[in-house]
């Protein structure tokens, strides 16, 4: 079985450039508030576009978390954060992307979601993920 959670998938099979030019449209679309470096050193960066994606979004105004998984990163937090006309992200916008962990596998992303969503996994969270933002 391995770890659990699982650890995210950080094989880079992007080109520098190509890295560099995702990792500035990824800061200015998802709101990141934290260094370029610090996101390559975390390898939260260096992905393969069709891979599995957990992500963290915080609600600074009402001081909330959302959990989820995905394939399209870009299309479903367009979706959290302005296209959707219901449901419990359209209630406490604007999120901001504060983690994002890449998998080469659905059943990875989707037990390392259902960890976050655990107590454990909130705790980590706002101990020690959250406080990097704040």
């Amino acid at each position: 079985m391995g770890s659990y959670p699982p650890k995210a998938d950080v094989s880079s099979s992007l080109a520098p450039a190509t890295r560099k030019a995702l990792e500035q449209q990824l800061r200015g679309f998802f709101h990141l508030r934290t260094k370029p470096s610090l996101l390559r050193r975390q390898g939260t960066v260096n992905f393969n576009i069709s891979m599995f994606v957990t992500y963290v979004l915080y609600s600074f105004k009402y001081d909330r978390l959302y959990i989820g998984y995905t394939t399209n990163l870009i299309q479903r937090f367009r979706s959290h954060q302005s296209l959707a006309k219901k449901g419990f992200t359209t209630q406490f916008r604007p999120w901001f992307v504060i983690e994002v962990r890449f998998h080469a596998s659905k059943s990875d992303a989707l037990k390392d979601e259902r960890f976050l969503k655990s107590g454990q996994g909130r705790h980590l969270i706002r101990s020690k993920i959250l406080p990097k933002y704040q």
